[in-house]
């Protein structure tokens, strides 16, 4: 996961008058609009030495002095061993603190967390060679700006050893190697998805999150996109960081037969103007961000003449988001035929503030997640795509224009019908191996997580993150205590809240393991024997500002493969303990000072290596993984992590030896809201995988930078960064 932008004023009206009446646009945020006697700063006569910011979700806005007055995210130059003041107010009353980190991202001064709209923090402090960046660790993902200092040298990255061991710094063990083939890159931007077209032997659609689909055939990626829907998109401005765009792709199972296919993606506003598609009689208010929608379209011709009719659309579901995060996107077909989907928490932290309702759990303000009553957010949800409501005489659906399942675990109890799982903050990539429904959801500050969905499950947030105890108050100090069931009362049942199969933490020993969990698949192939019936995952970056992703493999016959109860987790823990221990009494993996290790997890975990890339590493920013219809794995990537220029990537998975040699992309990183643009936020998130993409200026040249790599050599790579269209994900 991060900022809203403002896209142009593309309503589904131009494209399509006849059928779209109701599109609104947000404003974007600046740093001057609106400021005026807020806070109480005095803006004549500063010293040289002072910077004023205003703090919002949005970024931080520069006040001053001149330098970066009125941009988001801007630069800080620094000279070594001068002592500096850093003065800022926070202007939304979100939870926000204002942090300088060094390299690998580790704090080395900073203010603490204050949720009071228009309270001021000062922070003093002498600038350090080893500085490398600000940033609200609330707000990892769209609150962080570059620092450079001159007069010193410059800190390198600590690369992580690779190993387990507690006291060598590192966290998760290395394990296979493969290679990796670069089968696809521009005219992609930020891909999120690949999905095999059925009946259609080694034709893929690509999805790039900019609102492209592309055809994929014979080893070859066609330029012109089989759909385009990026000007309907709520997205942010190009070049930035973003959580928002077209998310998520499923075939019918019957696709050859009907041609129907069914898209996850992020409007503006309502697709009509007299209400929301979907249950009950649902409102956008005015201060919300977007809709996330799930639409259905049908695809006409075959093979290299296949295309998707723009004008098929027919949206099944939407769903109002207050923030711009924290979308899910997933959407895939289970055996049982029904069409599953995922939708995040609605963004913001801790799944409190604007658009969060009240929830059964009074140690933490609410939480979407945790109310399966008032609304769909941070849920997954299970449908019925092949009966509902047909369409009114003028094309509006009817009712609903989908079914629920009998059998989902809410009908009949008071919840809304349309839940299948809950308790989740951002699940980021959700995949079936035969019955068994994996989902990698995004954590905040602390823990990423993988869980097994089953019908009915808690996941937790914002009661828990991963195996740990969550306070939304103190976000980054789990507490020793909290539930470990849900209410007997309908609709809850009182069963017992799910751990995940696996979690691993930010940071480790100083070191930085990851910020964003990227779900995948389990491989089903012979050609890579050390991934065979091994679920691949992975995460978007150490690093939000440098594409420093990593893959994963977990053995999921290491434990539990159903999912576990709270507390199974932990290696001390039955199945049916407490997650908090006898009468909340902390225990490992519970909210107490152990962390559990890859391998002593239900599902033991390692890193997949990659033959050819530096540091054995794709290097590159994770967005998500693929699978054809023959059980090969593709990894989704952008060597910018922005949305900007041609930057995406599709790899697939191949045998050591039989892979590229993949060059360490060295590129000017835009931070959020960087340039003439403003704020983004990015498919993942958080990260997006919190992702995926985010915004900068408007500039039409080339991009070339040659900067000093952290074994010391020099390289360079050209990424062509034309920002002329207008769009908008760990």
């Amino acid at each position: 996961m991060t900022p809203e932008d403002t896209p142009d004023e593309d309503d589904r009206g131009q494209a399509e008058p006849d059928a779209r009446t109701s599109r609104r646009r947000f404003l974007a945020a600046t740093g001057l609009t609106g400021l005026a006697g807020v806070g109480g700063f005095a803006y004549a006569q500063q010293s040289s030495t002072t910077f004023e910011f205003g703090g919002e979700v949005a970024g931080w806005q520069g006040r001053s002095p001149a330098a970066i007055e009125g941009e988001t995210n801007p630069t800080l130059e620094l000279e070594a061993g001068t002592e500096y003041e850093v003065v800022w107010e926070n202007l939304d009353g979100a939870p926000h603190d204002f942090v300088i980190q060094d390299a690998d991202g580790e704090r080395i001064v900073g203010t603490e967390v204050v949720d009071e709209q228009g309270a001021t923090l000062s922070l003093t402090f002498t600038a350090t060679a080893e500085m490398a960046q600000y940033i609200c660790t609330i707000h990892p993902s769209s609150m962080v700006g570059d620092v450079q200092v001159a007069g010193g040298e410059t800190a390198t990255p600590t690369a992580e050893t690779g190993t387990a061991t507690p006291g060598t710094g590192g966290f998760v063990p290395e394990g296979p190697t493969v290679g990796a083939e670069l089968v696809a890159d521009g005219p992609l931007t930020n891909p999120v998805a690949l999905e095999s077209v059925p009946g259609q032997n080694g034709a893929h659609v690509v999805v790039d999150q900019t609102g492209q689909l592309y055809l994929l055939a014979d080893g070859e990626l066609r330029a012109d996109p089989l759909l385009d829907i990026g000007p309907t998109l709520a997205i942010g401005m190009e070049g930035g960081f973003d959580e928002r765009g077209l998310l998520g792709l499923a075939f019918h199972p019957e696709f050859t037969e009907n041609g129907r296919l069914f898209l996850r993606y992020s409007a503006d506003g309502p697709y009509y103007d007299d209400g929301l598609v979907g249950p009950g009689d649902r409102e956008f208010p005015d201060d919300w961000d977007h809709v996330e929608v799930l639409s259905e379209f049908r695809a006409v011709g075959s093979g290299s003449q296949l295309g998707i009719d723009r004008n098929s659309e027919r949206v099944l579901l939407e769903v109002p988001s207050p923030q711009f995060n924290h979308n899910g996107g997933a959407v895939t077909f289970g055996p049982d035929g029904y069409l599953y989907t995922t939708v995040g928490d609605g963004g913001n932290a801790n799944d409190v503030g604007l658009g969060h309702v009240e929830d059964w759990y009074d140690g933490n303000e609410g939480g979407n997640a945790q109310n399966v009553r008032a609304n769909l957010l941070g849920k997954v949800l299970r449908l019925d795509v092949d009966a509902g409501a047909p369409a009114t005489d003028d094309g509006r659906p009817g009712a609903t224009p989908y079914a629920v399942p009998d059998d989902n675990p809410f009908v009949g109890t008071g919840g809304m019908d349309e839940i299948y799982a809950y308790g989740l903050r951002n699940p980021w990539r959700m995949s079936f191996d035969g019955d068994t429904l994996i989902a990698a959801d995004v954590g905040q500050d602390l823990f990423e997580e993988v869980d097994v969905i089953e019908s009915g499950g808690n996941y937790g947030w914002n009661v828990r993150e991963g195996f740990h105890c969550f306070d939304a108050a103190n976000p980054t100090e789990p507490p020793a205590q909290c539930p470990t069931t849900a209410p007997a009362a309908p609709p809850h049942d009182g069963r017992p809240l799910r751990d995940p199969v696996l979690e691993y933490p930010h940071t480790y020993q100083g070191t930085s393991v990851g910020i964003s969990v990227t779900g995948g698949y389990v491989y089903r192939n012979e050609a890579l024997s050390d991934l065979a019936g091994r679920y691949v995952f992975g995460d978007w970056s150490r690093s939000f500002a440098e594409p420093q992703g990593r893959i994963f493999v977990a053995s999921m016959d290491g434990g539990q493969a159903a999912g576990t109860e709270t507390g199974a987790g932990s290696p001390t823990a039955t199945a049916t303990a407490s997650p908090a221990g006898e009468g909340g009494a902390a225990t490992p993996g519970s909210g107490g000072d152990d962390q559990l290790l890859p391998d002593e997890q239900p599902w033991p975990f390692e890193e997949v290596l990659i033959q050819g890339g530096e540091g054995e590493r794709l290097n590159r920013f994770i967005n998500a993984f693929g699978r054809d219809a023959d059980g090969n794995l593709y990894v989704l990537a952008s060597r910018t992590g922005r949305i900007i220029g041609d930057g995406g990537e599709v790899y697939r998975l191949v045998p050591a030896g039989e892979g590229d040699e993949i060059s360490q992309p060295q590129v000017e990183t835009p931070t959020p809201g960087g340039g003439d643009g403003g704020g983004g936020g990015g498919a993942g998130e958080s990260t997006g995988n919190e992702t995926t993409t985010e915004s900068a200026g408007a500039e039409t040249a080339n991009e070339t930078t040659a900067t000093e790599t952290a074994n010391g050599t020099t390289e360079t790579e050209t990424i062509a960064t034309d920002q002329t269209r207008t769009t908008e994900g760990i």
